[in-house]
């Protein structure tokens, strides 16, 4: 059984990741909370390190813990359990890095030009190492949705139209299980009703 390991996996899409994949994996979730359903601990992402990485020996990481009230920190995040992920997989010469990104990191964002900055950041650091990564067999997938219906867009006056949580993780988990070609960066846009 292959073992995933959520980081961002306490609430929201990531939880939601997390129930999709516990189907079939062993699921290891880290997020500010405690999640009693799953195999988890509560730490910052900037905590996470190479070393935790061994400790729970992830074959699937999905870097997705983002606090929109803490954009610098939550970028520094989202970068170090990225660059940790990374090098674990390289000892490893085998893995898969999930990024959950957003539409703001491919297009400009003027409402909120600070998360679309973040957004830009972490997609820029992962296409600097896509090469490197597919030279030892580590599979970088970056996913760019457009809002997804969680507690993080409560009070939108759209909130029903946007993405529904639960058919974006089953994709994800879909994802995953390619053997035969490569995925590197999915964009999802909403249904206009």
């Amino acid at each position: 059984m292959k073992k995933v390991f959520i980081a961002g996996g306490t609430s929201g899409f990531g939880l939601c990741l997390a129930k999709k994949f516990r189907l079939n994996h062993d699921v290891t979730v880290c997020g500010r909370r405690k999640c009693d359903s799953f195999n988890g601990i509560v730490c910052d992402m900037n905590d996470i390190s190479e070393e935790v990485f061994k400790k729970y020996k992830p074959d699937i990481i999905i870097n997705n813990g983002f606090d929109k009230k803490e954009y610098i920190k939550s970028y520094q995040g989202s970068l170090n359990v990225l660059r940790s992920a990374f090098n674990y997989f390289k000892t490893k010469t085998k893995g898969t890095i999930i990024n959950v990104n957003s539409i703001c990191g491919l297009l400009p964002d003027t409402k909120d030009p600070d998360y679309a900055a973040a957004k830009h950041g972490l997609k820029g650091y992962a296409n600097s190492i896509e090469g490197e990564a597919f030279s030892k067999n580590i599979k970088i997938i970056n996913l760019y949705p457009r809002a997804i219906a969680t507690g993080m867009n409560l009070g939108r006056p759209d909130f029903d139209d946007l993405i529904n949580p639960e058919e974006l993780a089953e994709f994800v988990v879909a994802m995953t299980k390619t053997q035969s070609f490569y995925i590197s960066s999915v964009q999802f846009d909403r249904i206009k009703k």
